[in-house]
């Protein structure tokens, strides 16, 4: 869209990475879920899909108490995470490390200093959340919701030893070995030119952001020390596992703040921890409140 109002494009799939966070496919046969119908989708519960366009307007209800106007995208994570802080009991100010993650995830690739409004916020992050249920349909690895995925061993590990193909591979590997394997199962890594033989035909369940989401994810959680070992296909298929469930959690943490929903799919850590995330969460809010409580110096006339 060339007109000046029109909301900015979603990151490309290519500039998306994560750490404790995860991804779903904007797709046709699922939509128009909304954030509240994934959620109840996800826990199997069997209540009817709110409209996309309520689940907007409850994004934007919240968004707008913490983006009053045009935001750089550096300051649109701080004022959402600090949202959280303040809004939240203190017994569940641990989730606000993850909303933050959910965030940051549905922003990675703005520039820095692009201006954000509660409505483009909210084309952003919905979409993105509602991609990320495309993480449990990649076909040949497990079935289930994001709240209850379960890997299907057999169908993975026949996934994986083709993938690996005899070769010898450390779990340096993975991130790339999971990106073809999420990617181009079938013939879906073919041109359209080259498909003539391919047997395959049914929607897509997914799209590429959940396969360069997964990739990144396994690059990030690979500690140097384990990069050189030895990679066998039940630790590639147990590494998805762990990143659909931090995707999940991404999800329902972003559900909680930005939809009003509960925490029960969100267990709290040990208390030790607790209590120290909750603190550098209520820290870090009350010093950003005072940097911006700061008022400019006011300049001497000039005669």
């Amino acid at each position: 869209h060339d007109h000046p109002n029109a909301p900015p494009a979603p990151p490309q799939p290519a500039m998306v990475s994560m750490k404790k966070c995860q991804a779903l496919p904007l797709l046709a046969l699922l939509s128009p879920l909304a954030a509240h119908a994934v959620l109840r989708t996800r826990r199997g519960d069997g209540s009817p899909p709110d409209s996309l366009a309520a689940d907007m307007a409850s994004c934007l209800d919240t968004a707008k108490e913490f983006l009053e106007k045009p935001t750089a995208v550096k300051r649109v994570r701080e004022r959402a995470v600090d949202y959280c802080v303040d809004k939240t009991t203190h017994k569940d100010k641990y989730i606000c490390a993850n909303f933050l993650d959910a965030v940051a995830l549905s922003l990675r690739g703005l520039p820095e200093e692009q201006a954000l409004t509660a409505q483009t916020f909210c084309d952003l992050t919905e979409a993105r959340m509602h991609e990320a249920i495309g993480a449990t349909l990649v076909p040949n690895v497990g079935k289930g919701t994001l709240v209850d995925f379960k890997v299907d061993q057999d169908k993975c590990s026949a996934l994986a030893t083709k993938a690996i193909d005899g070769k010898t591979v450390s779990k340096s590997d993975a991130g790339e070995l999971w990106y073809t394997m999420c990617l181009h199962q079938d013939c879906a890594h073919n041109l359209p030119s080259r498909t003539k033989g391919c047997s395959v035909d049914r929607a897509p369940t997914h799209n590429a952001w959940v396969c360069e989401a997964a990739m990144q994810h396994m690059k990030s959680e690979t500690t140097r020390k384990e990069k050189t070992k030895p990679l066998d296909e039940k630790t590639l298929c147990e590494m998805y596992d762990h990143f659909v469930g931090d995707l999940s959690v991404c999800v329902e943490a972003y559900v909680f703040v930005m939809h009003k929903g509960d925490s029960a799919n969100l267990p709290p850590p040990a208390q030790a921890r607790r209590a120290l995330l909750s603190a550098r969460l209520v820290g870090n809010a009350g010093m950003r409140k005072l940097r911006d409580g700061v008022g400019k110096f006011v300049k001497p006339n000039e005669s």
